[in-house]
């Protein structure tokens, strides 16, 4: 692909990724990838899930503050018929977001990334449902995406917070909050790991 092609094709991707979810995944130096990560807004709300769970659970963080990991309604429902208890509450996690301020940014949720757990090949991908590939930490680490929410011109935000990580995307919501995903190569604790012990 020459480069006139290479840059039409990204940027029809973009374009594609503008309007539908954001997909996401990593890949280390030997070629394992992470799981596919998707993010998008809907009005004021924002949302991410992995490829794979989206039908069951998802990360929701509303306009009202309030964020949930929960399983999905129609995932509930099902599970419900088993267990005999339809009132049990779908959010696994909740918690509250703190106000987005009116200078810098406050983070919500940290997805982490270590590069030795990576074990899926490269993901299906298409030009209507584009994936956005890229690179892992070195061995022993990982890579952290952190989501940010903040007011103002999302290129302001980037400059803002550069100190903190660096800037993958971002989608500005209707009542006016830039949520920003941002990179950084971290530390990991891999006691944090269950063991089959």
């Amino acid at each position: 692909m020459d480069a006139a092609a290479r840059k039409a094709h990204i940027e029809r991707m973009i374009s594609v990724s503008e309007r539908d979810k954001i997909r996401f995944a990593f890949v280390s130096q030997s070629g394992k990838h992470s799981l596919v990560w998707a993010a998008w807004g809907s009005g004021s709300d924002f949302y991410l899930g992995a490829r794979g769970t989206l039908g069951t659970n998802k990360i929701s963080l509303h306009a009202s503050g309030i964020c949930r990991d929960a399983l999905t309604k129609t995932h509930h429902d099902k599970l419900a018929i088993h267990t005999g208890d339809p009132a049990a509450d779908r959010a696994i996690i909740k918690w509250n977001r703190l106000p987005t301020p009116e200078v810098g940014g406050v983070p919500v949720v940290s997805l982490v990334f270590p590069t030795d757990y990576m074990t899926q090949g490269p993901p299906e991908a298409s030009l209507r449902k584009p994936v956005w590939v890229f690179p892992a930490a070195e061995p022993g680490k990982a890579v952290e995406v952190l989501f940010v929410y903040s007011k103002g011109p999302p290129e302001y935000i980037e400059e803002q917070l550069k100190p903190v990580g660096s800037a993958l995307f971002h989608s500005t919501l209707t009542n006016g909050d830039c949520v920003t995903a941002l990179v950084r190569v971290t530390e990991f604790d891999f006691s944090v790991i269950p063991t089959t012990d």
